[in-house]
């Protein structure tokens, strides 16, 4: 792994990887408690836009490179080796390239139970009429325990959200379902006779579509990543 790759990693996976989460966060950017030292006040800026981080204590930032050389007190090319002994997610190895054990693990879906997650889509302004299109998945990074909103894709993958996490598991894909009975079923998203189909960037939007709707009936695609719009 070279610099180029490993920066093109989301910094939010390698941080939570470690064990840090942002005390607050929106689709823009994350705020974190000093990575580096301890503070009582978040300090360190997640830019997830061009994933680069400043750190306002210290007045300093940069790229995934500069953020472990830092955390390591280390050479680039430690952090390099660090780096490919690594499983991340958001990147994908060349085929040539051993895959290390990943540093995650899921422990159970089931339907949605816990009440932070009932309050965390109730505060998106989404109802239990939801419940049936997403899952309560409860996994482990590393030694931490989490559990997340789950939207499952084409692969058997997830797209995961809490009030403090955003991130995925396993591979990334597109999810396709009908409105009527919220089945994962590519075969009849192909079919030439569908009179509608509704598509979304992410799965909230889609949830919230399905929340507001009142007498649509066709199908919904959730790109759950535009770098999916390149597949065939």
């Amino acid at each position: 792994m070279n610099c180029k790759q490993f920066n093109s990693i989301s910094l939010e996976e390698v941080l939570i990887s470690l064990g840090h989460l942002p005390t607050k966060q929106n689709e823009k950017e994350a705020w974190y408690l000093n990575p580096f030292a301890s503070e009582s006040q978040a300090s360190f800026k997640l830019d997830k836009r061009i994933n680069v981080w400043y750190l306002h204590s210290e007045g300093v930032g940069g790229n995934n490179t500069d953020f472990m050389k830092k955390y390591l007190k280390t050479s680039v090319n430690e952090v390099l080796d660090w780096a490919q002994k690594q499983n991340f997610s958001s990147f994908h190895q060349q085929e040539h390239i051993k895959r290390s054990k990943p540093n995650y693990r899921i422990d159970e879906i089931i339907d949605i139970q816990n009440p932070n997650l009932k309050n965390y889509l109730q505060e998106r302004g989404l109802s239990p009429k939801i419940y049936n299109y997403v899952k309560e998945v409860r996994f482990t990074v590393g030694e931490k325990k989490l559990y997340a909103i789950g939207f499952e894709n084409l692969s058997g993958g997830f797209e995961l959200r809490n009030s403090f996490y955003k991130g995925s598991l396993l591979k990334k894909d597109i999810s396709i379902f009908n409105l009527n009975s919220n089945v994962q079923d590519i075969s009849n998203f192909q079919d030439k006779n569908i009179k509608a189909v509704a598509v979304f960037e992410g799965f909230m939007d889609a949830l919230s579509f399905i929340e507001m709707q009142k007498s649509f009936s066709g199908d919904i695609l959730v790109m759950n990543s535009i770098a999916l719009l390149k597949n065939p």
